[in-house]
């Protein structure tokens, strides 16, 4: 999430649709709503505080196969 606005925008969302509860989880750097998705997996979205954290660990693509995945 870009800004704790869109946190919320999607906050709300999920708790209009029964996926979320609402609770927000504050991990101090980072807030998060969990939700579960339509297969039943449980997940969160997060909103970073600190937007010198954003770059830390860049999302990657993964190579190969998941390790431990046959």
């Amino acid at each position: 999430m870009a800004t704790a606005a869109d946190l919320e925008a999607v906050r709300q969302r999920l708790v209009a649709r029964g996926a979320s509860d609402g609770h927000v989880n504050d991990y101090g750097a980072l807030v998060a709503v969990g939700f579960t998705d339509p297969d039943g997996m449980s997940t969160e979205v997060c909103w970073l505080r600190d937007p010198a954290l954003r770059d830390l660990h860049p999302p990657t693509t993964l190579a190969g196969p998941v390790p431990g995945e046959p």
